[in-house]
């Protein structure tokens, strides 16, 4: 009776967001849904090229025999954290190839099996899809993103694109203005940003009032206010001034609606919003997918280029005012949200781009071990092809120096029989003659 070979194991652990949503999202499920609809797709595909066509857009490129040699040759485990349930222990030079082991605290509310336990792993996949630093000092997760990158786990998006263009307001607003720069202000609409280390500055403000003030690295709308006046600076540098951080501010614009381009591996989308206030990411009405213009493309394909570190999953806000003219307002990465319209699709996009992220990281490097033991067997062989090539022209020399030998050897016997021949023939006349001249003698003597 035959049996299946055993699977080694592939753990991917997803760190989610401490929040409501995050807590009902089970990315356990998502990846079992987003394996079973390949699974499915699989058979639409062989005869109906739209599907076939359609299937590669939105599963980021991941084709069928990629998905199936790494399903037959690894076992997917997907743990599931929030950054307050993890520490991290780095060991990049671990011999087993165990870059990093993280120990996962149990969760109040778990989702599954897993989750109601302490457990450590190793995992070969990381998807971020929280920032480790937050509102208060309480949720300041760092120290385990720094260790992420210390032992240089693969991550979706990368633990280095989340420390140099997601934390921090001026990483991010340094990488778009050096997009700005080298491409121009109309093929790349930034908005202009004025910052303030301290709170006692916050009154300079070169721009016209209102003014939009954001506070140090808050994100989704939190720690941004609408000012009015010089006034109203001033008092709200008061406040600023209690916690000593940075701030930032832009020119209030009055628009029409913000759009929001999004890009999980290469789909992209573009969504149109309006909402209630001017916070339109906070209280958007209507949400709604429309076309995808050159312009957008390039807007967020460059953005998730910046600062020289690549962001599988990146968005980018931009505000459409009155007069028709676009402003690009921000950049965001892993953390960014997904709109209810594809929900759906997107966290199956996100799976997807991890299997894909996985062949590249484990099955193709397989794949390139393999041929290099084929070259090594190759380089091998053609080794002793050479040693054998050498050894029989060595044979051919000493068979060749062999037959010179012999025929020296028989150029001297027949030397040997001719000299004796001609020796035996003189020495034939020699006795005649020495016959005939003691019979002549003999005769003579007699005769006198």
């Amino acid at each position: 009776m035959s049996t299946q070979p055993k699977k080694s194991p592939l753990v991917v652990l997803v760190i989610d967001a401490n929040s409501k949503q995050g807590a009902t999202l089970d990315w356990k499920d998502i990846f079992s849904r987003a394996q079973q609809r390949r699974v499915d797709l699989a058979e639409k595909k062989a005869n109906d090229e739209t599907v076939a066509a359609v299937d590669y857009y939105n599963n980021n490129g991941l084709s069928d025999e990629d998905f199936f040699r790494l399903s037959a040759k690894y076992d997917l485990s997907v743990h599931q954290a929030n950054w307050n349930d993890i520490c991290i222990t780095s060991y990049p030079d671990n011999p087993k190839g165990r870059r990093a082991c993280i120990h996962i605290r149990a969760r109040a509310n778990p989702l599954n099996e897993s989750q109601k336990r302490n457990r450590t792993v190793n995992p070969q996949l990381i998807l971020i899809r929280a920032l480790p630093y937050g509102l208060t000092n309480r949720w300041d997760h760092r120290n385990q993103l720094l260790g992420l990158i210390h032992s240089g786990i693969p991550c979706v998006n990368s633990a280095m694109s989340v420390w140099l263009n997601e934390l921090e307001r001026p990483f991010v607003y340094s990488g778009l203005k050096k997009i700005q720069d080298r491409l121009g202000p109309d093929a790349f609409p930034l908005i202009n940003q004025y910052y303030y280390s301290s709170w006692s500055e916050m009154g300079f403000v070169p721009g016209p009032y209102p003014q939009v003030v954001k506070i140090a690295h808050m994100d989704a709308g939190m720690g941004k206010m609408k000012v009015n006046t010089e006034e109203e600076m001033k008092d709200l540098g008061t406040v600023v001034g209690i916690h000593g951080d940075y701030s930032t501010s832009e020119n209030f614009l009055n628009g029409l609606y913000d759009l929001r381009i999004q890009k999980i591996g290469h789909r992209v989308r573009v969504f149109k919003r309006t909402g209630m206030s001017w916070k339109t990411n906070m209280d958007s009405l209507t949400i709604e997918e429309i076309d995808l213009q050159p312009r957008y493309l390039s807007w967020v394909e460059e953005a998730s280029k910046m600062n020289g570190v690549e962001m599988d999953i990146c968005t980018v806000d931009a505000l459409v005012c009155e007069d028709g003219r676009e402003y690009i307002l921000e950049a965001n990465g892993c953390s960014s949200g997904v709109p209810y319209l594809t929900e759906e699709q997107d966290y199956l996009s996100m799976a997807d781009l991890c299997f894909q992220r996985l062949v590249d990281n484990y099955l193709e490097k397989d794949f390139n071990t393999e041929k290099e033991r084929d070259f090594e067997t190759a380089t091998e062989l053609a080794k002793l092809r050479n040693v054998v090539e050498e050894l029989q022209i060595q044979v051919r020399s000493i068979e060749g120096g062999s037959n010179t030998y012999n025929t020296r050897l028989e150029n001297m016997r027949l030397q040997f029989r001719q000299k004796t021949k001609k020796n035996f023939i003189m020495f034939g006349l020699l006795a005649v003659v020495g016959i005939s001249l003691n019979w002549y003698l003999s005769g003579y003597f007699t005769s006198k």
